[in-house]
């Protein structure tokens, strides 16, 4: 799934992007740290779906899940940008489960079609 490997690059690229901007802020380092350890993180894990695209998946969803929770406890806070970061999270991970059912159906209906012939 094409589109979805470019979500989550532009996911992991905004995440690093977010990191940099956000050095010497009022949030402290925990949000340059978490934003660009994950953001590496979900880069290196389109890479691994390439090859491996279960593992690389499962990875993208909880990276996506855990910065989901970081940003919805920093924007509880009062930070307008996590605000914004946590929606994005949970976009990214709707999508994510959302390709999954996607596949299965898929999977499943070429599994009923082949049984038929």
């Amino acid at each position: 799934m094409r589109w979805l490997n470019v979500l989550l690059l532009t996911y992991g690229i905004i995440n690093i992007v977010i990191a940099i901007q956000s050095f010497g802020s009022k949030a402290g380092l925990s949000v340059p740290v978490f934003a660009g350890l994950f953001g590496a993180l979900s880069i290196a894990a389109v890479a691994l779906a390439q090859t491996n695209p279960r593992p690389g998946r499962i990875a993208s969803s909880v990276f996506g899940l855990i910065l989901l929770l970081f940003y919805a406890s920093k924007a509880l806070d009062g930070d307008s940008l996590s605000v914004m970061l946590a929606f994005l999270s949970l976009v990214v991970d709707v999508c994510l489960v959302g390709a999954h059912f996607y596949a299965v159906n898929k999977r499943k209906t070429e599994t009923e079609n082949t049984e038929k012939s």
